[in-house]
């Protein structure tokens, strides 16, 4: 007597599940080891002086705070600012002023920014250019524009790190 064809298939399509299983799992684990790898890469390079050129200020208005600041100040986005220590000179330069002030990042990466934003997470945002699907969620919600200012462009001498020159 002939097997039964479910009888037959079951044992095979549970073997080849278990093996899709398994494949996807050492594919996840590759990519989570090349973001650990890179992480590894650009931390190395934050920590690395590029640049040791300083500019004079005396030119500039001194500043004196108006009024005093104090709470936390949630920057969610731009994982550079951490890896890099971009975020702990604005944070140290920001608290000569302003003591009361504590720092809370989280910065793997600048996709989270403006949905930290529009979900009340994070009170600034480090992205890259706000994305039309991004701009109507914002004003769907708050119903106005959010502000765009320019913070990081590029690094002047640091291979990788410099925008490429516009070919116009």
């Amino acid at each position: 007597m002939a097997p039964k064809v479910g009888v037959v298939l079951g044992p095979i399509a549970l073997l080849a599940a278990a093996s899709a299983t398994v494949l996807a799992q050492t594919a996840e684990q590759k990519s989570i080891n090349i973001q650990r790898g890179r992480e590894k890469r650009v931390k190395a390079r934050g920590e690395k002086v590029h640049y040791t050129n300083a500019f004079d200020l005396s030119g500039l208005p001194k500043y004196a705070p108006e009024q005093k600041v104090t709470g936390t100040l949630r920057i969610w986005g731009l994982n550079y600012l951490t890896d890099a220590k971009l975020g702990k000179y604005w944070e140290d330069g920001f608290r000569k002023y302003h003591p009361g002030v504590a720092f809370s990042w989280f910065t793997p990466t600048a996709l989270v920014a403006i949905p930290g934003l529009y979900s009340r997470q994070a009170d600034l945002g480090a992205s890259r250019h706000i994305t039309f699907d991004e701009l109507l969620t914002f004003q769907r919600i708050f119903s106005y524009s959010p502000i765009e200012i320019s913070i990081v462009t590029g690094s002047y001498d640091v291979p990788g790190w410099r925008r490429p020159t516009p070919s116009w």
